[in-house]
């Protein structure tokens, strides 16, 4: 099964038929920034996530703060978690990669 109708695969091109069809039709798969940039995007919206119900300091640029040290000690066993999470569920990078990751992340 093909994408394209026949009628619409250029006759008069440099590429035949067949040719045309491989170029276009591709299955796209993300690059390895592409995936990195993913999983720095998932960290900071799951730890966000779980801080906005514990935290209740102020709002910065870096999202939700804690107040207290209660708070902090709640937020820490969390963000540990997902980073284990990810690292579980993406074995090919090393901690490194993964940490590195998560900082380079701009949102």
């Amino acid at each position: 099964m093909t994408l394209w109708p026949d009628w619409y695969v250029p006759k008069q091109t440099a590429v035949n038929s067949r040719e045309w069809r491989r170029l276009y039709e591709q299955e796209w798969r993300p690059s390895p920034r592409d995936l990195l940039r993913e999983i720095g995007q998932r960290y900071h919206e799951e730890c966000e996530a779980y801080d906005r119900t514990v935290c209740t300091g102020p709002i910065t640029r870096d999202g939700i703060m804690p107040r207290t040290h209660e708070e902090l000690g709640r937020v820490n066993p969390n963000a540990r978690a997902v980073m284990t999470r990810l690292h579980r569920q993406y074995p090919q990078l090393s901690w490194l990669e993964l940490m590195r990751a998560i900082s380079d992340y701009r949102g």
